[in-house]
């Protein structure tokens, strides 16, 4: 999986907004989320179309804060 580069100067804000807007986008069902969402290891075999339909699969925003963070390469 690629990983994410950080902004310059990120802070935590600005980590708390991302994730909350990834968070936001998967509960719409937008595909862009998807390179987050797969670092989660419970979420790599879900097919994309079941992963983004609404209120097929829960994911916390606890979750994507973390998958975030893999993403980043942490």
């Amino acid at each position: 999986m690629q990983s994410k580069s950080l902004p310059d100067r990120p802070n935590l804000e600005f980590l708390k907004k991302e994730a909350k807007d990834l968070h936001a986008a998967f509960r719409k069902g937008d595909p862009a989320v998807l390179p987050v969402l797969r670092h989660l290891r419970y979420l790599e075999s879900i097919p994309d179309a079941e992963l983004l339909a609404p209120g097929r699969i829960e994911v916390s925003l606890q979750h994507v804060q973390s998958a975030l963070a893999m993403a980043y390469g942490f």
